[in-house]
């Protein structure tokens, strides 16, 4: 017995004898055998690809469409029910998916060809060569890590208040992780005020005003005013306030660096006062 893809979903068997002589009995039996066999091995009914095929991931897409690549790449012939109706001239896979999709008036999306695609199957011993997953990490996050960097240069760039800004810039990044007496919520305030990239003061109106109603400063509010300048929202930074003013009642060397991070030329004035 032999078999033949006629297209896609349908498949001929022939038996290498003449089953006109044969019994009904035996006909019924090639025919189940036949029936087995499709059951067992349903990847007969689908057509062989040939060379140059380009497959379509379109669920749109007829079955009995097929396209495939001359020789040289260069063009796109159209096949429907094995019948040619056209070639067209392509020199990428989404030039195969412009005219394919021009020419079913529908949308066709292919997968890629190594004929017009730098993909490579590497082998190295019995198994696919793989890349790290350190390296895919790196690629994945190469763009974000340059926006990010970018934004950070632009908010650093902008100084809000002469005084912060010369405080933030005499301590480094690794020895916020290192100051004494703090928990991670100061450590974060830290971070943003060296960075610059508070994303909103006031959580009532989800912005950058002053949190405080009674405030007179309806634009969008700086750290200047938010960690200096404004007396009542001030409360936001009191605990490491209170830990700077402790430095002076002590005479060890660095310590500002260990309790609050910041050498501040000035001390804000305190309410009342």
């Amino acid at each position: 017995m032999t078999w033949t893809t006629l297209q896609s979903g349908m498949v001929l068997f022939s038996p290498t004898r003449d089953m006109a002589s044969q019994s009904m009995a035996k006909r019924r039996h090639f025919g189940s055998f036949c029936l087995a066999l499709l059951y067992n091995f349903p990847s007969l009914v689908y057509r062989p690809l040939e060379p140059g095929s380009v497959i379509a991931y379109s669920t749109k897409v007829h079955q009995f469409h097929d396209w495939l690549l001359t020789g040289d790449g260069k063009s796109l012939r159209h096949f429907d029910t094995g019948m040619e109706c056209g070639v067209q001239p392509v020199a990428s896979m989404a030039a195969c998916d412009i005219a394919a999709s021009t020419a079913s008036k529908s949308p066709v999306h292919f997968g890629a060809h190594p004929a017009l695609t730098r993909v490579a199957h590497m082998w190295t011993g019995r198994r696919r060569w793989r890349p790290q997953r350190r390296k895919l990490k790196q690629i994945i996050t190469r763009r974000r890590r340059a926006v990010g960097t970018r934004l950070l240069d632009e908010r650093v760039a902008t100084t809000d208040f002469h005084v912060i800004s010369e405080g933030t810039t005499l301590i480094t990044w690794r020895d916020i992780r290192r100051i004494r007496a703090s928990f991670p919520t100061n450590a974060q305030t830290l971070y943003r005020l060296k960075s610059n990239s508070f994303p909103l003061w006031n959580w009532a109106k989800q912005d950058l005003s002053c949190p405080v109603p009674e405030c007179a400063n309806a634009g969008p509010a700086l750290a200047s005013h938010i960690f200096w300048t404004c007396s009542s929202a001030r409360r936001h930074w009191e605990f490491l306030l209170d830990r700077w003013r402790w430095l002076g009642t002590f005479q060890e060397a660095e310590l500002n660096v260990w309790v609050f991070g910041l050498d501040l030329p000035a001390i804000p004035p305190t309410p009342g006062m």
